[in-house]
């Protein structure tokens, strides 16, 4: 509290001063007051994107115009606005995570002996955290950045060079020097087009409704992704269905960076983890972001393509749709929108020749009606959804069954948080077989063949198991707010809650469930329905005799399978019983 007291003062004195010495300076934010995220001291990209994540541990959204950042509140998707003093802390907490990311990295590169790796975007933020935030660093945190990205005898790096980070907001109001107005070069929007006359002449319509932001290089990768959509079957009959009732500028197109998402190598082939992209459909215009990332990888502008024809003519042509039909909140609680975006999406991708290597899709080909259900265990947003049955399903004193169906839900994901520990201890008993084999001179002297084993274990370790607890988390505290889980680790005997549990619980909230039930009946409602059917004939004729696996980049032959090494571990365990393995 007094290193953030101590950093609020810094800039507050610093923008008295600057409004001291040029009586003409614009206005500043202030202590007190709403922030403004127009004003001084701005947000970078990097610090909007993880306010707006599940990471800040709020739910927070901006305001339509941009201008503010709130309270999400479901009854009316913008709550209380969020003052300086806020937003401070949550600048803070950014910083104090960049620092923890730097520390976490060198103690992991001090226990393998090999150099931390950052991805690029880690590099950007922990720079530009370092130079302009470093008021809200102990010394220790700063000493930490310095370490782990080179930076001695106190420094300061220059600001990054390239644009990207500085320029490309997260979301509206991370307002700096907009890019939108430099179009790329003609020969580059050119090349973008499809070169079949109808396909060319829908894309035209398309490129001329929506709004192309970034840097020239990435408006013209957005144009390419876009021609590579309306090349396919599915993208030319939702991109008419979208143009049909559309308006010019309503949909923004543009690139942003990701949080938690770096370029990795895949068996030889350069992919990224995270997310691929986000439409913010609550937004006028709507924004679609994509992950800066795929301008790095390998066939990232078709990749991107099946991307952006999810959250372009999945998310977005239906969110205009619900607008106009005057469902939109209701379309923001059905569980039937995500399921119809991605299949937009998969179907786009396996039609201009991606590979079937993506779960998701093969989850929701084999089981339609179970897939929902599992995305509402995987992420807080989707736990908020409810099937149409669940929107008009009541208690027998009349009133909504929704909190009883939210509460079962926050159970389950109780009981699979406590599960992590078991399932953390096992994939350390594998850590600790795999370096017991590494020092061994077989493989000491040939360490590649056993990094197939040591990336499936770091994944699990660094990646997939803190990102599940952060997940199951995030869904607790979500759906019965934080006095939910505080109260669930203190095994109290009258649990309390808040989140959406409180607020279905209220008449406001049954009112708002009651209204969704009777949108739930509305046509638009009934064809997103047939056209989730049609996708699904279209995905199973698509995936017919294909199989995941079989599709998937094959491992260097150098290194050993995961069978091959879980032999070598219970051949082991047979000479001492005492050799940890995991479960």
């Amino acid at each position: 509290m007094k290193r953030l007291l101590a950093a609020l003062f810094i800039i507050v004195l610093a923008s008295a001063a600057g409004r001291a010495a040029d009586p003409k300076k614009p206005p500043e934010n202030e202590p007190g007051k709403a922030f403004n995220t127009r004003l001084e001291p701005k947000l970078s990209s990097a610090e909007l994107a993880y306010i707006l994540s599940e990471d800040s541990g709020g739910v927070y959204r901006l305001s339509e115009d941009g201008g503010s950042i709130a309270n999400f509140s479901p009854e009316s998707d913008y709550g209380p606005v969020l003052k300086f003093e806020d937003v401070a802390t949550l600048i803070q907490a950014h910083a104090e995570k960049a620092a923890k990311m730097a520390k976490e990295r060198l103690a992991e590169a001090k226990r393998t002996g090999r150099p931390p790796a950052f991805s690029d975007f880690e590099k950007r933020m922990a720079q530009d955290v370092r130079r302009t935030r470093h008021m809200f660093l102990s010394p220790e945190e700063m000493a930490a950045l310095d370490e782990a990205f080179g930076y001695r005898y106190g420094k300061v790096p220059a600001a990054a060079p390239s644009l990207d980070f500085d320029v490309a907001p997260a979301a509206p109001g991370a307002v700096l020097p907009p890019v939108a107005a430099r179009p790329p070069p003609q020969a580059a929007r050119a090349a973008a087009a499809p070169a079949d006359p109808a396909a060319r002449a829908l894309y035209e319509k398309l490129a001329a409704n929506v709004t192309f932001a970034g840097t020239p290089r990435e408006q013209a990768t957005l144009r390419a992704m876009l021609g590579k959509v309306v090349e396919t079957e599915s993208g030319r009959r939702f991109a008419a269905d979208f143009l049909k009732d559309s308006k010019a500028g309503e949909t923004v197109l543009e690139f942003e960076d990701i949080p938690n998402s770096k370029v990795i190598d895949w068996n030889g082939k350069k992919i990224f983890t995270g997310s691929g992209g986000h439409a913010h459909t609550s937004d006028t215009p709507i924004r679609v972001h994509l992950n800066r990332n795929f301008l790095a990888i390998d066939d990232g502008t078709r990749d991107g393509a099946s991307t952006l024809a999810h959250e372009f003519l999945g998310h977005s042509r239906q969110a205009l749709k619900a607008r106009r039909a005057g469902v939109a909140g209701a379309m923001r609680v059905w569980d039937q929108d995500e399921p119809n975006a991605g299949a937009v999406g998969w179907t786009a991708g396996l039609e201009m020749g991606l590979p079937a290597t993506e779960g998701w899709m093969w989850s929701w080909v084999g089981d339609p009606a179970g897939y929902p259900q599992a995305l509402k265990t995987n992420q807080a947003y989707y736990a908020g959804t409810f099937s149409r049955d669940e929107m008009r399903r009541t208690k027998p004193d009349g009133t909504s069954a929704v909190p009883d169906i939210l509460e079962k839900r926050l159970q389950n994901a109780w009981s699979e948080l406590k599960r992590q520990d078991d399932n953390e201890r096992s994939w350390k008993g594998w850590d600790k077989a795999y370096r017991y084999f590494a020092a061994q001179p077989e493989f000491a002297t040939e360490p590649e063949r056993l990094e197939g084993v040591h990336r499936r274990i770091d994944g699990q370790l660094t990646g997939q198991i803190p990102s599940r607890r952060g997940n199951l988390e995030g869904i607790i505290t979500y759906l019965g707010g934080q006095e939910a889980l505080d109260s669930l680790r203190r095994g109290d005997a009258m649990p309390r809650r808040g989140g959406l549990i409180a607020h279905y619980s209220s008449p406001d909230g049954q009112k708002a469930l009651t209204g969704a039930a009777a949108a739930a009946d509305s046509e638009l409602f009934k064809t997103i329905e047939a056209e989730n059917t049609w996708l699904h004939g279209r995905l199973t004729k698509l995936t017919a005799g294909r199989s995941q696996s079989a599709e998937a980049p094959r491992p260097p032959d150098a290194w050993l399978s995961w069978e091959q090494f879980a032999k070598m571990v219970q051949a082991k365990k047979a000479e001492n019983p005492k050799f940890p393995e995991g479960q």
